[in-house]
């Protein structure tokens, strides 16, 4: 039986860092998995297969790394069950409200005249950008901006690759501000301007080409790469002086911007 029926959020975001290692035939395949679990919730390994029909063997390794399993195995899109969940609970609360008449209404001082500008004692917080008067949770949130384009380049070369939200994240941050540090650009992601984001993300293709031709490297994962992140700049570092070619290429990336990746 279907479940009942409500609106959700549809986390565009979530849902392009999801698919950013896979093609256009394993893209449909995700959004088909996406209205399936929309209907039926969590789904068991042969409802996947119905729903995918013939392409289900040539998408599956794709689809297989994103999702996630619960205690009885039944596979599921993370930020589509939060999403799903959330507005549940928001649907049943308006439904709470409405039996009891609506929200109640905010008492009103009737010598309040609706068109007065705002003191600065009223005044709301002001907002980060994302819909949160904390302003002091800025930093962190506009850091990750940088990160899911981080990311992207990491899985276009490592298109296996299984990420971990909770430890990539944090390690990709890490990685960023060592990397800006590094071509000498600031490390605040608040005052960075896109020139100095697009070296940050050029001078990362840099290094993770240089990790995928590396046996010792190749295998690494994210927070591995940011707790070794000396080690592999350094024989970086090292290989493009073998190779005659470092000392040229550096001087070109800090008078340009530019690079082969």
């Amino acid at each position: 039986m279907a479940k009942e029926d409500f609106c959700f959020t549809y986390y565009d975001g979530d849902a392009a860092r999801d698919m950013a290692h896979m093609n256009r035939l394993e893209r449909g395949a995700y959004q088909d998995i996406t209205l399936s679990q929309r209907k039926f919730g969590h789904m068991k390994l042969s409802l996947i297969k119905k729903t995918l029909g013939n392409d289900f063997d040539t998408v599956w390794e794709s689809l297989e790394i994103i999702l996630k399993q619960d205690e009885e195995e039944k596979f599921y899109i993370e930020w589509l069950d939060t999403s799903i969940t959330k507005m549940k609970k928001q649907s049943s609360h308006q439904s709470i409200n409405g039996k009891k008449g609506g929200r109640p209404k905010a008492n009103k001082n009737p010598n309040d005249n609706p068109n007065e500008t705002q003191t600065d004692d009223k005044k709301k917080p002001l907002e980060d950008g994302y819909g949160n008067g904390d302003v002091s949770s800025s930093f962190e949130k506009s850091e990750k901006l940088l990160v899911p384009e981080m990311q992207k380049i990491w899985v276009q070369k490592f298109p296996k690759y299984f990420l971990e939200k909770e430890k990539d994240f944090p390690a990709l941050q890490k990685i960023s501000t060592n990397i800006a540090q590094l071509v000498g650009v600031s490390d605040n992601p608040l005052s960075q301007t896109s020139e100095e984001t697009h070296q940050i993300k050029l001078r990362w293709g840099e290094m993770v080409e240089f990790i995928s031709r590396e046996d010792f490297f190749k295998n690494y994962s994210l927070s591995q790469v940011d707790r070794h992140f000396q080690s592999i700049l350094q024989k970086q570092k090292n290989g493009n002086k073998h190779s005659g070619n470092f000392k040229a290429h550096k001087e070109r990336f800090e008078i340009t911007g530019t690079g082969g990746y």
